[in-house]
C-alpha cells in the first residue's frame, strides 16, 4: 500500500471524526469527545504530512494544506480552552509560540514557491498559493491580536463565532489535502459534494450563531 493511499485514508477518517460532533449537543460529552479524536487525528496527520513533505518528497499542495488543517484545528480547539481558563478570555503561551512558528513556516514555504515555481505542478502551485495567503493573513492577524495591549472585542466576547471559523476552515483544509496526490474521477466528485456540503453547513452555523 502506497503512502498517498495511506494518507488519504486516514484524512478521510479524521474528517469523518470532524463531522459527529455536529450531530451533538454544543460544549456536550459527546461533542467534545468526538471533537478531541477530530483534533487528535488532525495534529497526527499534519505533523506526518509536514514531515514526509519536508524531507522525503517535495510536495508544496501537501505541505500547504496540512500546514493549514493543523493551525486552524489548533486555535479552533484552544480558543474554547482559553474561554474556559479564565473569566472572559485569555491567551495562552502555546498560542502565541504556534502562531509565530506557523508564520515562520508559511514565509519559508512562500520563498521556496518563488525558487522552485517552475518545477511545481500548476494546480498545486496556485492552490497551495491562495491556502499560504490565508493562512499568512490570519496567522498575522491573530499574533498582532495577541500581543496588543487589550484583545479586540471580537476575540472576547465570539469565541463561539471563532471556534466555529476555524473548525470549519480545518475541515475544508482536510478535504484539500487528498489533491497533493493523484485523485480518481470519483473522488474528486465526492469530494467536492463534501466541500459544498461543509459551506452550507459553515454559513448554517453562523446564521444561527448571528440570530
Amino acid at each position: 500500500m502506497s503512502f498517498s493511499l495511506i494518507i488519504k485514508i486516514v484524512n478521510y477518517v479524521v474528517f469523518l471524526l470532524g463531522i459527529f460532533p455536529l450531530f451533538y449537543r454544543k460544549g456536550g460529552k459527546a461533542h467534545r469527545k468526538w471533537g478531541g479524536w477530530h483534533y487528535q487525528g488532525t495534529v497526527f496527520l499534519s505533523i506526518v504530512c509536514l514531515l514526509y513533505g519536508i524531507l522525503i518528497e517535495l510536495n508544496f499542495l501537501l505541505l500547504t494544506a496540512s500546514l493549514a488543517s493543523f493551525y486552524f484545528a489548533f486555535t479552533g480547539n484552544t480558543i474554547i480552552k482559553n474561554k474556559l481558563r479564565a473569566q472572559g478570555f485569555n491567551i495562552s503561551p502555546s498560542l502565541k509560540k504556534v502562531t509565530t512558528a506557523c508564520i515562520i513556516l508559511s514565509l519559508m514555504y512562500t520563498v521556496g514557491a518563488v525558487l522552485y515555481f517552475k518545477s511545481l505542478p500548476q494546480f498545486h502551485l496556485i492552490l497551495g498559493s491562495f491556502i499560504l495567503c490565508l493562512i499568512i493573513y490570519l496567522t498575522t492577524k491573530d499574533l498582532l491580536a495577541y500581543f496588543a495591549p487589550q484583545l479586540p472585542p471580537n476575540y472576547k466576547t465570539q469565541w463561539l463565532y471563532f471556534h466555529i471559523h476555524r473548525t470549519f476552515l480545518s475541515l475544508l483544509s482536510l478535504l484539500i489535502l487528498p489533491f497533493s496526490f493523484p485523485v480518481f474521477i470519483t473522488e474528486s466528485v465526492l469530494i467536492g459534494i463534501a466541500i459544498v456540503i461543509i459551506i452550507t453547513t459553515w454559513l448554517y452555523y453562523l446564521k444561527q450563531y448571528s440570530n
